[in-house]
């Protein structure tokens, strides 16, 4: 018969088996980011993440109810500025009022799962099973990238990822300075392992082979900088040149150089994209306008998205621009800068959290850095430093933040850094009441995601059934979404675009004009000026065709929809003046659509015997 004893102590290892393994699963969020390519529809990364982490985070919560310990509070103060910085979302969310559930919500599991993290990374025994499944998850991704097949369906990508840009571009930044570090102190992380040490320079070699045909200068320039530190204080100590390493002039020295180098790299990466760079300057330039519109408290977690494009067009109407500029806007969905990002969503108050955060985070590698690399902990909290270093200078210049593998990693770095400072300590009695209310929350948020993540798949039905002309059975699941995805402007721009297509212009009006609430695109503009045109509302036609133009100038649907409506409502002067404009406007893309937008403009000033000069 088992003891009491030890079935609480199969309880314990059983719980914490289910930990580590679904911890571990996190680690391949990136293999299922890359799934998101194929599916405008379902979030893949973010139903598996929030599903799991419910999971996970109720089967601790249940576990702690049936064992009724007395609770070890331990918070370092890394811990504490997470902690004030997710209250301030939540509390600044609440107050300003913005819907925005999904990211709210992964936001505090993500918060949960640092503390989760941290706990297992005090435990030294289960660093090698970690740092294994690290290595076996990066390993599995750049496979992925360097083949196009899916891992997780088994299937070849029906858009080749030629190019490794964006949110692989940031995964490869965030993974890279952790593992390249672990080339110079395998001995002391592994015991000599030869096959981990081969795993390891297997990874990095890959890596490099990635980076050099990511053509990503982001990558290049995060990946350099936190190599350049490794390398700094692996090589500073050795004996012989320290004392070179110490000296002012070297010091003088080294500084110099590194400013002349990073000047001669900007021009480079200036010339070897100069319109990406440009269109980022505009993008920088908008997003400061919009940090000005409320620079104390900001506009709100997640409205850089649902309120950048109409920011831009309101630029392009205001201002005079040239048509070099003008070629370079499009639909902006990042602000290619997470600190302004930051600015603009969360006001200057939560800049300076994040930056406490990150001051923190420093303050630990400094302290750090003093002592020796002889142990796997200094080890890994080293590499994490790195890798969180080449993350904050990619956030200079895109989006890791943004994606949700990045985060993960992130918070992985920030738990291994926290686990081993000193942080406060005390005991306190467990509180059946709160830990209820816990596992409640935690199936209300598990219940949601499952009705979600079936709304999205029948959304994903919908819109199939539609693009196949079989509208009346798409619209039964538009239906039965709607309640659900209401809230969502890209649902409602998809459902209220195939309603005009299929000759519902006034119910297809009333979900785009919700669908602007939470969603700004040049063609949800487009859309509703076809509608008001339709019903013969001249005004909201012109209103809406204008700001689809102003979003994108270089576009030239909206601007040949305009000088339409124009001609159908006898506009004869607004229409000259836009067909001027047409006729001289540059191509950006030339195509045939396009020359016979410009033909129409001509034949339509010779109609009106109007002479136009072309540029």
């Amino acid at each position: 018969m088992i003891s009491v004893k030890n079935r609480i102590n199969f309880i314990d290892k059983s719980v914490l088996i289910a930990e580590l393994f679904i911890l571990a699963g996190f680690l391949f969020l990136h293999l299922i980011f890359l799934e998101n390519s194929e599916s405008v529809f379902i979030e893949y990364d973010n139903h598996f993440f929030i599903l799991s982490a419910s999971i996970l985070l109720g089967l601790k919560s249940i576990h702690r109810l049936m064992r009724n310990p007395r609770c070890i509070l331990r918070v370092s103060r890394l811990s504490l500025f997470i902690i004030g910085f997710v209250l301030y979302i939540i509390i600044h969310s609440a107050v300003i009022g913005i819907n925005n559930y999904t990211l709210i919500v992964k936001i505090i599991l993500l918060a949960a799962l640092y503390f989760l993290i941290e706990d297992l990374f005090r435990r030294v025994k289960y660093h090698h099973f970690i740092l294994s499944i690290f290595l076996l998850a990066v390993f599995l991704v750049q496979i992925s990238l360097m083949f196009n097949i899916s891992l997780v369906t088994f299937r070849s990508f029906s858009n080749p990822l030629t190019v490794i840009s964006g949110g692989n571009a940031c995964f490869l930044v965030a993974e890279f300075p952790f593992i390249f570090s672990l080339l110079f102190q395998f001995k002391k992380a592994t015991n000599s392992n030869k096959l981990f040490f081969f795993s390891v320079c297997l990874v990095t070699l890959v890596n490099v082979y990635l980076l050099i045909v990511s053509h990503s200068r982001t990558s290049w320039v995060a990946c350099g900088a936190s190599s350049f530190l490794i390398l700094y204080y692996q090589f500073r100590k050795k004996k012989g040149i320290i004392k070179v390493f110490e000296s002012r002039v070297f010091k003088f020295f080294i500084c110099f150089t590194l400013l002349l180098t990073l000047i001669l790299i900007a021009i480079a990466l200036y010339r070897f994209n100069p319109g990406s760079a440009n269109g980022r300057i505009l993008i920088y330039r908008v997003g400061l306008r919009m940090m000005s519109e409320h620079p104390i408290f900001g506009l709100g977690i997640g409205q850089f998205k649902d309120l950048y494009n109409l920011f831009q067009g309101s630029y392009f109407a205001n201002n005079s621009s040239g048509y070099s500029m003008q070629l370079l806007a499009g639909d902006v969905f990042y602000a290619f800068n997470e600190y302004l990002h930051i600015g603009i969503e969360l006001g200057i108050i939560g800049l300076l959290f994040f930056i406490a955060l990150c001051v923190e985070v420093f303050k630990i590698f400094r302290k750090t850095n003093k002592k020796d690399l002889n142990n796997l902990p200094n080890i890994l909290m080293f590499g994490s430093f790195a890798s969180l270093f080449s993350i904050s200078i990619a956030a200079l210049f895109s989006y890791p933040f943004s994606i949700l593998s990045v985060n993960f990693l992130a918070i992985i770095y920030l738990a291994i850094m926290s686990s081993q400072t000193e942080g406060l300590r005390a005991r306190i009695p467990f509180i059946y009441f709160g830990n209820i209310i816990l596992i409640a929350l935690i199936i209300f948020i598990f219940s949601k995601a499952v009705v979600r993540m079936n709304a999205f798949r029948k959304w994903e039905i919908a819109a199939k059934l539609a693009e196949s002309d079989r509208f009346v059975e798409a619209k039964l699941y538009y239906e039965q979404c709607y309640p659900i995805l209401k809230n969502d402007g890209r649902f409602l721009f998809n459902y209220g675009a195939e309603m005009f297509i299929n000759g519902n212009s006034h119910q297809s009006i009333l979900i785009l004009e919700n669908s602007r609430k939470n969603f700004a695109h040049s063609d949800l503009y487009l859309y509703l000026g076809k509608n008001y045109d339709e019903l013969g509302n001249f005004k909201k036609a012109e209103e809406n065709y204008k700001v689809a133009s102003n979003i994108r100038p270089s576009k030239f649907q909206p601007m040949k929809l305009l000088l339409d409506l124009y001609i159908k409502y006898d506009q004869l002067s607004a229409g000259i003046d836009l067909a001027k404009k047409i006729v001289v406007y540059p191509i950006k893309i030339n195509s045939d659509t396009i020359r016979q937008i410009k033909l129409d403009a001509r034949k339509f000033l010779k109609y009106n015997r109007v002479q136009d000069t072309q540029q």
